[in-house]
């Protein structure tokens, strides 16, 4: 699928380098010196919602680095 438009073609952008496709997700995997799927996942972890504890305990981590 040009995974950003899930239409099932893998390597299909429609004529628009702008959509990521399997080749794309397969380089920078090799970039990272990952596999896909772990490429994938990271991708994923970086779109998540974050939870309100987790922001909480992040934004405290950051305040006691600061002082």
């Amino acid at each position: 699928m040009c995974m950003s438009c899930g239409c099932g073609a893998p390597n299909d952008d429609h004529g628009d380098e702008r959509n990521i496709t399997q080749d794309d997700l397969d380089r920078a995997a090799a970039a990272a010196n990952i596999s896909r799927e772990q490429a994938a996942e990271n991708i994923m972890g970086c779109c998540q919602p974050q939870r309100a504890d987790d922001a909480g305990q992040q934004q405290n981590a950051s305040q006691q680095r600061s002082t």
